[in-house]
Parts: C-alpha cells; sequence; structure tokens
C-alpha cells in the first residue's frame, strides 16, 4: 500500500512540474525585432506544412513509445511471467525512461521556443503571418515599432526561425534509438562477425584468413 502511493505522489509531481513549466513556457513573449521597409524577402506568401504538426508529433510520440515498451518487455519477460501481485518491474523501467524522454521533449522546446522569441530570424513569410501596422520608423526605414494585426499569437512566434518541428524529431529519434542501444546489450551475430573479421588478413588468391591458412600449414 506505501509503495502504490509512493509511486501515485511521484507521478502526480511530475505531471504537476510539466504543467506548471508549460504554462511558463506559454508565457514568454517574443522581441519585436526590426526589419526594412523595402526587403521583399519577408514578403513571401504563406503555405501550409506538407506534414501536419498533429501527425509528426503523434507519429514520434508513438514511435519512442512503442520502442520503449517493447524493448523493455523482451528485457523483463522472465519477470512478466512470474504471476506477483502488485507493480510489475518493468513498468518502473518504462515509466523511468518515457520520463527522460519527455524532460529532454521539454527542454527541446523551451530552448528552441526561447531562442526563436529572443533572437529568432523573420520568416520570408512574416508579412503574411503577422500583418504588422508601423508605428515609428528610422530615417533609414528600419521599422522598430510595430504591432500585428493578423492571424494569432501562435502565428505571430511562428513568423520567427528556427522551429521546434524539425529538432522535436530530432530528440525522438535519438531517443528511440539511445533506448534500442542501451538496453540491448546482446550482440548481434551478424554485426559480431564483421567487427571480429575486420582485424584478420585475407589472402587474395585462396580468399581464406591468413590465421587460418598459418593453422593448416
Amino acid at each position: 500500500m506505501h509503495k502504490a502511493v509512493t509511486v501515485t505522489i511521484r507521478i502526480l509531481s511530475d505531471v504537476l512540474a510539466f504543467v506548471v513549466s508549460m504554462g511558463v513556457l506559454q508565457r514568454i513573449q517574443p522581441i519585436s525585432q526590426g526589419y526594412f521597409a523595402d526587403d521583399y524577402s519577408i514578403r513571401l506568401p504563406r503555405h501550409s506544412s506538407t506534414v501536419s504538426s498533429v501527425t509528426l508529433y503523434s507519429v514520434s510520440s508513438v514511435l519512442i513509445l512503442t520502442t520503449v515498451v517493447a524493448v523493455e518487455v523482451m528485457i523483463g519477460w522472465d519477470s512478466l511471467r512470474m504471476k506477483k501481485a502488485g507493480i510489475p518491474v518493468v513498468l518502473y523501467s518504462i515509466y523511468d525512461y518515457l520520463l527522460v524522454a519527455f524532460y529532454g521533449y521539454f527542454v527541446t522546446i523551451t530552448i528552441t521556443d526561447v531562442g526563436k522569441a529572443a533572437v529568432g530570424r523573420l520568416r520570408p513569410s512574416f508579412f503574411d503571418q503577422c500583418g504588422p501596422n508601423v508605428l515609428q520608423s528610422t530615417v533609414l526605414g528600419y521599422i522598430t515599432d510595430y504591432s500585428c494585426t493578423s492571424g494569432s499569437e501562435k502565428d505571430h512566434l511562428d513568423a520567427r526561425i528556427p522551429t521546434n518541428r524539425t529538432s522535436l524529431v530530432n530528440i525522438r529519434m535519438l531517443d528511440a534509438a539511445e533506448a534500442a542501444a542501451r538496453r540491448l546489450r546482446n550482440p548481434v551475430p551478424c554485426v559480431q562477425n564483421l567487427e571480429v573479421n575486420r582485424h584478420e588478413f585475407v589472402d587474395l588468391k585462396t580468399a581464406h584468413p591468413v590465421s587460418q591458412m598459418s593453422s593448416q600449414h
């Protein structure tokens, strides 16, 4: 009973920390970066993404979840077959690794969004996404004081580079590869044979290793 309460408290504290952190992150407002009035490189039309954000994030999340669960079940199969009361040990391993994976997900979002809001370069579709209303400009035509009149706050933030789509997909792929590489320690036979044969000299006429030829003589 005490163990179940401890696990419940830990899960609730992790969820609460994640929600609070995401709430703080959403309050970050982008810096009003200036631009030149004759800069036509930021007046291009906005095009919809080939792959939607929902599809991209869903597929990448399912991939890391499937990889972690499959690897941990393969490793702890013997313990799962033993019928014991309580929470299986495999679930602890799955939760711990997924917690680390989602922590990396959150850190990636934070770094990307903070960098985008602080020093992000204006996108080519900046005018289409922001529709800036010029309030004040300099003698040289450099505009620093403006307000966005079109789109939502998310569109205003997305009007800057870099994007978090690429960084999130990369961190998901790294998590999946690291989960498989860290937990599956048994050597693959074909890779092991290649690693052994890589250090052997082969006679070009007979195609036999030199060590094997020496033993035959």
